[in-house]
């Protein structure tokens, strides 16, 4: 899954280094309900699930409720009382936590507003539960408007044909949740953000006969208005290009009830609020000029002059120079910016605003180089304490005072941004990314940067260093860096989770024992480095988890990664019985959790102790040639290169040239049709983005182009492209700062290579990502926001990688079996 900076926000606390969720947070509320003892009764995610003793239907017409904030635990005694005399199963949503935040600004806008889901048993029944509930539910405040569903008169209730059990089947070689018609075919369960209703299904006669539109507001504000396009949506409503009298406008919409930011406010609020503000700042030239707010329908919306340019983010996205050319035309144009952007900011707070939520996305660079602000429905007045409802991780900090410091704080980070366009942006990290950063560009820079700090400090004292630690003139050796990481990890062996790590860990209990997000990252750690009584210890930890008990077979995700990490912990009998039990499948033939994976496990164990299932390898073998190209990525860890990769080395040990043949004519296919080059750059093009990490890009197509060659030296065709992407590898940074999709990763192909130089100007880049802490460096995880002990983007990872280096081994990072006989790289 791909997590948004939105998803951070509740494991955001202010005194921890980690991901965490607040514990002790008093606004939470479960809400509740007690089914009869003959029901079933669960949870399910978010879900508080009841079902009642009738069989549920596989599919039907689904009924929905929202609910305003505050009257949710009202409602669910209602309708749970009807649904328990109904026989109706149903789930809700089980706390406030959980309703705020399937009602956020950027929450899925079709699942935004569903508080109760009844399964009616027929479409009898459905009918008149819909009837029942808008008369039951009549005095209740409007709750979101429930966009995938239609709406029954002017009542919570909505409803549509979908599902009610997930049934996955594959449509178009794409797998998705489906219905069935009634020939037996399968479609789509289509999951969107506006109505939709199958084509073998009519909605019932006396539902459309007696349905009728909710009144609302004049809309001819909104009509005179011609609009072009959606520039942005989220869950409060969309962003769109319009045209009034051949004159470009933006306009604003703002949902009611919905959108609700961490205090509960909807995004109409936020409109009306922001359109106020507006107009207090109407005279500052820096701000954008608002034209007039109105209502329409339901909605609020706010028209803005369109401003030609683009967003500062996108000008550093377009414009950063990540290798040495064009950097002093950069510097000298961003310093320029810079400047604008503190001026724009002064003449703001000259009107006593705060702008509230400053970041890069919302400062727009015009055509002609000015700035422009354009975002302001998190404004406040500067002295007003700092409380905030919406606010962009790493551009703000809980910490912070008041609304002043909060912009000031934002306007500091937002330049450095510039300059330094990564997700980490702690504080601790500041002395050796200036030294860096000084190194790259100019000391000019790193003056300014500093300079601009010190001016900023008495009013913004967050600002100030926060802590002795990485005040360095040099940078810290690789042996030194290795000590100082090794100390940042505490494992809590009371915990099921052992380590501290990203959202994936956090949010799915079936990461716990994984190689990449869980706690088996920090066991190859130990059974690389460790110590032999923590090898003891994590393997009694492991069967207290019940990882005997495992069932899934992937390298990164069951059996074939455990077994090699406790092979090499010292239980190699444990550790030879999972790696020759995983068993993957053909729906999975990828190297994170499918055959790919599997089938490199059982080669490395077959040659550390010279016996193989040849038949079960030949096996594996034709079940990648058969399918790696219906696989629908590219990358090494989920996609083709990964199953080429596997095709090729089981080729190489089992002596069958037609697998070796195989995977260079994919390789072949693949490099003619889908390798992107920009100058003398090369990249992995992943949904359209041009991607250089070890997962999904250049890193990890390297890594396959310099196996094949290690397996067979007189192979030439492929050293131009490696040397290319050694090239393209030599970036000053990349956003992310791990070993998947991080910086960390790109070092692997360097140490493939011997390239040794390469690897020690990587080695003092990657301070950039590094939280230097008394107790020991910590690593900043995949988004930035704070630190993880994982191995696909914290601490796991990049000492694994630099205990690599040290070793002059590539292949560390991978739960293989090592062996003297046989390296993957």
């Amino acid at each position: 899954m791909d997590y948004q900076a939105q998803d951070y926000q509740p494991y955001l606390q202010v005194d921890s280094d980690y991901y965490e969720l607040d514990t002790t947070e008093k606004s939470d509320q479960e809400f509740t309900c007690s089914p009869p003892a003959d029901w079933q009764n669960f949870y399910q995610g978010d879900w508080h699930c009841c079902l009642s003793p009738r069989p549920l239907a596989q599919q039907g017409w689904k009924i929905h409720l929202s609910v305003a904030l505050r009257q949710e635990q009202g409602m669910l005694d209602l309708v749970s009382h009807y649904c328990f005399a109904h026989l109706s199963s149903f789930k809700v949503t089980r706390s406030r936590r959980a309703w705020l935040l399937k009602n956020a600004k950027y929450a899925d806008r079709a699942a935004s507003g569903k508080f109760i889901t009844i399964y009616p048993e027929d479409e009898g029944e459905f009918v008149q539960t819909v009837i029942d509930l808008a008369a039951l539910l009549k005095d209740f405040a409007p709750g979101p408007y429930i966009l995938s569903d239609r709406r029954w008169q002017a009542s919570p209730v909505y409803y549509r044909y979908g599902a009610f059990k997930e049934i996955v089947k594959e449509i178009s070689g794409q797998k998705c949740y489906c219905l069935q018609a009634p020939d037996g075919s399968w479609q789509e369960d289509q999951r969107c953000p506006y109505y939709y209703q199958p084509d073998f299904v009519q909605e019932p006669a006396e539902l459309v006969r007696d349905n009728f539109q909710v009144k609302g507001a004049e809309i001819s504000k909104l009509t005179a208005y011609q609009i072009k396009e959606a520039l942005h949506l989220s869950n409060g409503g969309g962003v769109y290009l319009a045209q009034k009298n051949g004159k470009n406008y933006v306009i604003k919409e703002g949902r009611p009830a919905a959108g609700l930011d961490g205090h509960g406010q909807d995004a109409f609020s936020r409109i009306q609020k922001e359109a106020g503000w507006l107009k207090k700042l109407a005279n500052v030239p820096e701000v954008v000029d608002g034209k007039e707010d109105f209502q329409a329908w339901i909605h609020a919306y706010l028209v803005e002059d369109y401003v030609s340019g683009q967003t500062l983010g996108d000008y550093v996205a377009e414009n950063y120079p990540f290798y040495p050319e064009k950097r002093a035309a950069y510097v000298a144009k961003s310093l320029q910016i810079a400047e604008k952007l503190c001026q724009a900011v002064a003449h703001v707070h000259a009107q006593g605003v705060a702008i509230g939520d400053l970041q890069a996305d919302n400062v727009m660079i015009t055509e002609d180089g000015e700035v422009k602000l354009i975002d302001f429905e998190a404004a406040a007045e500067l002295a007003q304490p700092y409380d905030p409802g919406i606010m962009t991780a790493g551009f703000s900090d809980l910490a912070l005072e008041n609304y002043e410091q909060t912009d000031l704080y934002a306007l500091y980070q937002s330049i450095r941004s510039i300059f330094l366009p990564i997700s980490n942006r702690a504080r601790a990290s500041w002395p050796m990314q200036d030294l860096n950063l000084r190194q790259y560009f100019s000391k000019e820079v790193g003056d300014y940067l500093e300079n601009l700090r010190q001016k900023l400090l008495p009013k913004c004292p967050l600002l100030g260093k926060e802590n002795d630690y990485g005040q360095k003139e040099v940078w810290t050796g690789l042996n030194e860096l290795r000590g100082n990481i090794s100390r940042g990890i505490k494992a809590d062996w009371q915990s099921p989770n052992l380590i501290k790590g990203d959202l994936p860990l956090l949010e799915d209990l079936d990461q716990r024992l994984t190689v990449d997000n869980g706690a088996l990252g920090y066991g190859l750690l130990l059974a690389r480095w460790g110590e032999l009584a923590e090898k003891k210890k994590f393997l009694a930890w492991l069967k207290k988890q019940g990882a005997e008990k495992i069932t899934a077979a992937g390298l990164f995700t069951g059996k074939a990664g455990l077994g090699g990490i406790v092979y090499e912990l010292g239980d190699k009998a444990w550790g030879r019985q999972l790696i020759w039990s995983a068993q993957g499948n053909s729906a999975d033939l990828s190297l994170r959790s499918g055959l790919a994976g599997i089938a490199l496990a059982k080669i490395a164990l077959a040659k550390e102790e010279g016996l193989a299932k040849i038949a079960e390898l030949i096996k594996i073998g034709r079940e990648i040639a058969a399918g790696y190209q219906k696989m629908q990525t590219a990358g090494l860890l989920t996609g083709q290169l990964g199953a080429i990769l596997a095709l090729w080395k089981l080729g190489k040990f089992l002596e069958e040239d037609s697998f070796k043949k195989e995977a260079k004519n994919g390789l072949d296919a693949w490099l003619e049709k889908d390798l992107v080059q920009v100058d003398q750059h090369v990249f992995l093009a992943e949904d359209g983005r041009r991607m250089p990490y070890l997962a999904n890009g250049t890193a990890g197509l390297a890594l396959v182009l310099a196996a094949i060659a290690q397996d067979e030296p007189k192979e030439d065709r492929y050293q131009k492209i490696i040397i290319q992407a050694a090239e393209t590898l030599d970036s000053f940074c990349s956003y992310m700062g791990g070993l998947f999709t991080g910086y960390a990763g790109l070092m692997l192909l360097d140490l493939a290579l011997g390239r040794k130089k390469a690897l020690g100007e990587k080695i003092r880049l990657l301070n950039n990502y590094l939280l230097p802490k008394e107790e020991g460096t910590l690593v900043a995880a995949s988004c930035g926001y704070r630190c993880s002990m994982d191995l696909a983007a914290g601490a796991s990872g990049v000492l694994l990688l630099l205990e690599g280096i040290a070793r002059n081994d590539a292949s560390l990072w991978l739960p293989l079996v090592q062996t003297k006989n046989w390296r993957l790289f």
